[in-house]
């Protein structure tokens, strides 16, 4: 897995394709993924315990995985003529194996970067992290959609899951 994401477009080094291998490089040389200064997202926010927690987070992969699907469909429904119901539908129809064994309380942010700041800032202000459970799981995924003329739109997937029992 890789470790961390930086957003800092001045900076050549904080750009790398989707491959993982740096421009320049050889394929053969490229780095791990652990050394790659390139990530799926979010780790500044992952990096700390929420505040008021005493114990680390724990991350639900599975839900990760599934909310990181939705978020590029998220993106397309803002700009295109497709019917909203639709893409409820389709976005429920993801979160049902999830809703069946879990609680889940999250929902999408968007953002038009322009720094990584304003954008801790906003999922922080959502007190999702202020679960106060010691069994509850968070899920957090990332997408960013790049448009003409160094315009990012971010997408923030943030949710907390509590196991049914």
């Amino acid at each position: 897995m890789l470790t961390y994401f930086r957003l800092e477009i001045a900076s050549a080094r904080s750009h790398c394709p989707y491959s993982g291998v740096l421009c320049g490089q050889h394929p053969e040389a490229a780095p791990t993924p652990a050394t790659t200064a390139c990530s799926h997202g979010a780790s500044s926010i992952r990096s700390s315990p929420p505040s008021g927690r005493r114990l680390q987070p724990v991350w639900n992969r599975y839900c990760i995985v599934t909310l990181r699907k939705l978020l590029p469909s998220l993106e397309k429904a803002s700009w295109s003529n497709e019917q909203t119901s639709t893409i409820l539908q389709d976005h429920l129809l993801e979160l049902n194996h999830i809703l069946s064994s879990h609680k889940m309380c999250g929902f999408p942010l968007n953002f038009a970067y322009t720094k990584i700041e304003d954008i801790e800032e906003a999922v922080k202000g959502t007190g999702v992290h202020c679960y106060e459970s010691l069994d509850v799981e968070f899920a957090l995924a990332v997408y960013v959609h790049p448009y003409p003329c160094d315009i990012l739109s971010v997408w923030v997937y943030v949710a907390s899951l509590v196991r049914r029992r």
